[in-house]
C-alpha cells in the first residue's frame, strides 16, 4: 500500500477527471474516451487502499464497470439509434446503471466473493 494523504490522492483523481472533460469540451472525443477507459482509473485507487479492503474494492470496481458500460451502450443506442433526446436518454441510461449494478451485487458477486 502506497501511504499518500487523501488530498494528493483527490488532485491526481480530479486533474485526470478535468482532463477528460477538458478534451471532450475541446471536440478530441476520442482521445477522451480512450483516457476515461485506461483501467488506471479504476484500478488507481487499490494502490491506495488498507490491504484487507483490496479484494471488496475489486469486486466492487467490476460491478461497476459492467454496469457503467451496459449504461453507456444504452446511451450510444438510445441518442444514435432511437434518436431520443438527450435529458430522456441519459437519465434512462443512469436507471439501467444502477439497476444492474444492484442485481450484480446482490444476486452474483456476494454470493461469490465474501
Amino acid at each position: 500500500m502506497v501511504n499518500l494523504n487523501p488530498i494528493i490522492v483527490g488532485l491526481i483523481g480530479g486533474i485526470l477527471i478535468t482532463v477528460i472533460l477538458y478534451l471532450s469540451n475541446k471536440k478530441e472525443t476520442a482521445i477522451a474516451a480512450i483516457i476515461s477507459t485506461v483501467p488506471l482509473l479504476e484500478l488507481f485507487p487499490i494502490l491506495f487502499t488498507k490491504e484487507h479492503s483490496t479484494v471488496r474494492l475489486s469486486r466492487d470496481t467490476v460491478v461497476t464497470s459492467i454496469s457503467t458500460i451496459s449504461a453507456l451502450l444504452f446511451t450510444y443506442i438510445a441518442l444514435s439509434l432511437w434518436k431520443m433526446k438527450a435529458y430522456v436518454a441519459v437519465p434512462l441510461g443512469f436507471i439501467i446503471w444502477f439497476v444492474i449494478a444492484l442485481c450484480l451485487y446482490n444476486f452474483f458477486i456476494s454470493k461469490i466473493v465474501k
